[in-house]
């Protein structure tokens, strides 16, 4: 809305074609910003029987110039919008009530499976209370915080976290299907997350086998050593991190912000791009560059 230019003359109405021949003066651009929507058609929808797809997507590109230092900073939303073609042409129906019957059927066994992990959670509880009761009315003891937790089946509350991301997911893709949502990426994430726990669960039936088992009891042995050892590290990694972004964030790319600092020094860990990351380093300042070179 408002653009940074400082012209000999007026500019005319932003309807004449005037408009389009202004004198740009890139020490003096700020921002630009640029919206515009694209419209586009899927036609693959014609091979199930089904209506076009009609997508809208509203397009926002950001050149950003406010630190001036020669390098614009660019950046693109898109958001897009999804519903059946309207045209007096185009007529039919979606044969989609196979997917999203399918959907339906897989939301209630979910539901089932999370109505019965949580009562099974919920009879842990129970029992739990009575047992920190008994040894301290009768025992006259306190019970431990692990021998409070045995009572807490630690499976089922994964089944529970999955069970709920699967529902959420398959009523977001029913209306995804149905063309009222178009929330592509939350039912990926959901669907994604629930289907990586699933896997995950798998592991508790390997524990009934003997040889299975002494690997996973190994692991539930080591988890909180592992725990501690990963606090220890990600004190001295983002210490890392806050000390690449203040002193290399003039003069890296790589450093410009905490997100790309934590990604370059997980890149370095590995060995990873670290020629050009030694490459991309300024040299204007002797002092900065050799402490990169130690820093790396």
């Amino acid at each position: 809305d408002c653009i940074g230019i400082d012209p000999p003359s007026l500019i005319s109405t932003p309807g004449s074609g005037d408009y389009k021949n202004f004198t740009l003066q890139f020490h003096k651009l700020i921002n630009v910003t640029v919206d515009f929507q694209l419209k586009a058609i899927n036609i693959q929808t014609i091979i199930n029987n089904e209506i076009p797809d009609c997508y809208t997507f509203a397009i926002t590109i950001v050149m950003d110039n406010r630190a001036h230092s020669g390098m614009v900073k660019i950046s693109l939303q898109n958001r897009a919008s999804i519903k059946e073609c309207k045209d007096p042409t185009v007529s039919g129906h979606a044969e989609s009530y196979a997917l999203e019957f399918f959907d339906a059927l897989v939301s209630f066994v979910c539901l089932l499976s999370l109505l019965l992990c949580g009562r099974s959670i919920l009879r842990g509880i129970m029992l739990q209370n009575e047992y920190v009761w008994f040894f301290k009315h009768k025992l006259d003891r306190r019970a431990s915080w692990e021998d409070r937790m045995e009572f807490i089946n630690g499976w089922y509350i994964l089944l529970i976290v999955s069970d709920l991301f699967t529902i959420i997911g398959s009523f977001i893709k029913i209306g995804i299907e149905s063309k009222t949502l178009s929330s592509y990426d939350l039912c990926g994430i959901l669907l994604g997350t629930s289907t990586l726990l699933v896997w995950v669960g798998v592991i508790r039936y390997l524990s009934f086998f003997q040889k299975y088992n002494i690997l996973i009891v190994t692991l539930r042995a080591a988890f909180p050593n592992v725990i501690r050892f990963c606090c220890c590290a990600a004190a001295i990694y983002f210490g890392y991190c806050f000390c690449g972004w203040i002193v290399l964030g003039p003069y890296h790319t790589k450093f410009r912000s905490l997100s790309m600092v934590s990604e370059c020094l997980f890149s370095l860990i590995n060995g990873d791009d670290m020629f050009v990351t030694f490459a991309e380093m300024e040299h204007t300042n002797t002092l900065v560059w050799t402490f990169s070179q130690v820093y790396l």
